[in-house]
């Protein structure tokens, strides 16, 4: 099964984006494209934090869909469109990834591996190591 496209963003040079700021983390976040072509996005507890503007105050994400019209900030970094963000991750998609993409449904909930800390779907085994996550 191939995973969908991620970037990740932060300081470090392994980093797909990197981002100069001092406020940001070394990995900062992690981005998803979903088969809407909406954002899914991980911040990678970075210590000050990733927010969403969408035409009001910034708002504070963990974890969740950010839809393209929006922007995203990264630490006090100054903000940067979806869409941008977007069309870097369609670029790294082949055509037919689009025509059936793999993985969770674009409305499913995703969560952190407990075992390799990357994003994956609630319920399912992880894409990346494996692993399904163990309910407590």
């Amino acid at each position: 099964m191939t995973a969908r496209p991620l970037i990740t963003l932060g300081r470090s040079p392994e980093c797909d984006i990197k981002l100069s700021d001092d406020s940001v983390s070394a990995l900062h976040a992690e981005v998803i494209l979903l088969p809407d072509g909406d954002l899914y996005v991980t911040d990678c507890h970075s210590s000050n934090g990733t927010f969403v503007l969408h035409g009001g105050p910034p708002e504070p994400i963990r974890q969740g869909r950010v839809r393209r019209a929006a922007q995203l900030i990264f630490g006090r970094s100054p903000p940067l469109a979806a869409t941008e963000l977007a069309t870097f991750l369609e670029r790294r998609v082949p055509a037919r990834a689009h025509e059936q993409p793999p993985g969770p449904a674009a409305d499913a909930a995703m969560i952190r591996c407990t075992h390799c800390g990357k994003p994956k779907p609630a319920g399912a085994s992880c894409p990346h190591c494996g692993q399904q996550t163990r309910m407590a």
